[in-house]
């Protein structure tokens, strides 16, 4: 069983440990669901790196998952749970484009997410989801299930509204020339967002240290990057002087933000736009992407992805004005007003380009004058 395991896991999309030699794969737990269907936590060593993943041996999961959230079940130290009402009947699909994660919709109205690389702990984007479903601007949260992993109650997938009616906010960015309006709506929406969490879970204080401590770190991801790509090497002055303005910034507010946020990870609809995905970066550590952080660090990544999304659909100057209503709405919503926090928002966009730099130049060598345009 695990030598079929170690040549069937590098073929599947969701294998996070790609590229490296596996030294051993361990059945840690099995869990019997269902006629030819078996639940299993496999552990996983490359080299001195051991990683947990979730694996489902056999078919009918979806359909599974469904009615075993709707009843409340309990399995084999499996818990799967409702929030809201689930119809167990409905037909399941795959939904075709997965990463880090498997998921299927259910009809109309559901999506169901199965998280396949485990870190023991709640999963942000089940805990942000359920904090904000009833608040509007999310995907609702319909169900959930859980299992404990080193003795920590640790999320395996969740079930959410599914956004049928929606459109992907890369693909209408892309698509559209006068997207303004949009980006308008989107930064008031964000903004919402970013209220709605500060209302649930607190806004907190970054002391100077801690921002220095930041910049330090921002800038040592700097250093690595300009060894790993030489193209980056020259802009390393400009980007330094950035994270040393941070440095001198002083106090800052955090609270919980999104984390991973672009235009992929929104959804027009006739409601208006939706958040979707609070998982984080997935390559983070939990307790760094559970972290409060500073709210504008969600609008670097948006404004990042607007850029990216000018050079796909449009020219490089499509940017320009679509940011700046991107940020218009977000101040006039009630969150910090980008123009009035230029060092924060600078050293953000910097970063999360630095960190675009490196991962162009690995998987997508040919997109790499898009993050680097950023520091000309």
């Amino acid at each position: 069983m695990t030598t079929s395991l170690e040549a069937w896991l590098p073929r599947q999309r969701w294998f996070a440990g790609k590229g490296r030699p596996i030294t051993s794969v361990t059945v840690r737990r099995s869990t019997p669901l269902a006629d030819g269907l078996t639940h299993q936590l496999i552990e996983v060593r490359q080299d001195d790196e051991t990683s947990l993943y979730q694996h489902l041996d056999g078919d009918g999961f979806p359909a599974f998952l469904l009615s075993a959230c709707a009843a409340g079940a309990d399995l084999g130290g499996l818990r799967f749970r409702s929030l809201e009402p689930l119809d167990p009947g409905l037909p399941a699909r795959p939904l075709g484009a997965e990463q880090s994660n498997t998921s299927f919709v259910y009809g109309r109205s559901a999506i169901g997410k199965v998280f396949r690389l485990l870190t023991p702990g709640l999963n942000p984007d089940l805990e942000l989801t359920r904090a904000l479903t009833g608040r509007g601007q999310v995907a609702r949260l319909h169900g959930w299930f859980e299992t404990d992993i080193d003795g920590v109650t640790t999320t395996l997938g969740m079930v959410s509204e599914f956004l049928a009616d929606g459109v992907d906010g890369w693909k209408l960015a892309t698509a559209t020339g006068n997207f303004r309006a949009h980006a308008h709506a989107l930064g008031a929406a964000t903004a919402r967002v970013h209220k709605d969490l500060a209302a649930v879970f607190g806004v907190a204080r970054i002391p100077a240290p801690a921002v220095q401590a930041l910049a330090r770190t921002m800038t040592t991801r700097l250093d690595a990057a300009c060894s790993e790509v030489p193209r980056l090497a020259p802009h390393r002055a400009r980007i330094a002087e950035a994270f040393a303005d941070l440095a001198s910034h002083g106090p800052m507010p955090a609270q919980r933000i999104h984390g991973d946020y672009h235009l992929g990870q929104v959804m027009s609809t006739p409601d208006g736009w939706r958040l979707l995905d609070f998982e984080g970066e997935p390559s983070k550590p939990l307790e760094e992407r559970r972290a409060p952080a500073h709210p504008l660090r969600d609008v670097a990544g948006m404004l990042r992805s607007f850029d990216y999304a000018a050079h796909f659909g449009h020219t490089p100057s499509w940017s320009d004005p679509h940011r700046s209503a991107f940020c218009s709405g977000y101040a006039e919503a009630g969150g910090p007003d980008p123009s009035v926090h230029p060092v924060p928002l600078r050293a953000f966009v910097y970063d999360k380009a630095v960190y675009e730099v490196v991962y162009e130049a690995r998987n997508r060598p040919h997109w790499l004058p898009i993050p680097l345009s950023t520091f000309e």
